[in-house]
């Protein structure tokens, strides 16, 4: 990911990176985040500031992996919650998550990170 990074994402022009954040219930039976797990060392690499409990998510969502694209999207409706808006505020923020599959937690997390003040949103996953 660093690799990618250096090749193609202005990494400059990025002031913060966040983990897409999981359900407190879900981070404790799985006992990690592996978003996080993939943004922590890339921020270290790349002297970013490192928001790890900025965005919360407040909605235990059921799991995405059965469901169709629309019901992704319904299902990740207003699950995100920026805590601290005084970090996002004009903020070029990028978002780093495990995998891509219809773009619905990215929207979503990114929707929440713009209607706080966020400057701009990019996202960044392992696989698709």
């Amino acid at each position: 990911m660093i690799e990618f990074i250096q090749k193609h994402i202005p990494i400059d022009k990025i002031d913060c990176i966040i983990a897409v954040p999981l359900y407190k219930k879900r981070l404790q039976d799985r006992g990690f985040n592996q978003a996080h797990l993939l943004s922590e060392p890339i921020a270290e690499y790349f002297k970013k500031d490192y928001f790890k409990n900025t965005v919360h998510r407040f909605k235990n969502t059921p799991s995405q992996t059965k469901l169709d694209k629309y019901k992704r999207f319904n299902n990740l409706k207003n699950a995100f919650c920026v805590k601290e808006h005084s970090r996002i505020k004009n903020k070029n923020i990028m978002i780093i998550d495990d995998v891509f599959t219809t773009g619905a937690t990215v929207s979503e997390l990114s929707a929440a990170l713009k209607n706080t003040g966020a400057n701009s949103v990019v996202s960044l996953t392992l696989a698709q």
